[in-house]
């Protein structure tokens, strides 16, 4: 699951706490690390500052994911 919470939209983290609470590998996205609600600051958030910026850290992190959920 990716899930950017750079607005906080509670669909959004509701959804995100579905797919937690399953054991879904869930890739974190955020504009700032300021607006990251304490709870989920423990976990791997990939912050970002526009879309070109993201897609190199995003498709690092998804083969990343990948290959952990193979081993």
């Amino acid at each position: 699951v990716i899930a950017n919470i750079s607005s906080r939209n509670p669909n959004v983290f509701f959804e995100l706490g579905i797919a937690m609470a399953l054991g879904k590998p869930t890739l974190l996205l955020s504009d700032t690390l300021s607006d990251v609600p304490f709870d989920l600051q423990s976990r791997r958030i990939i912050v970002f500052k526009d879309l070109s910026d993201l897609e190199p850290k995003l498709t690092t992190a998804l083969l990343q994911t990948v290959r952990a959920k193979r081993t």
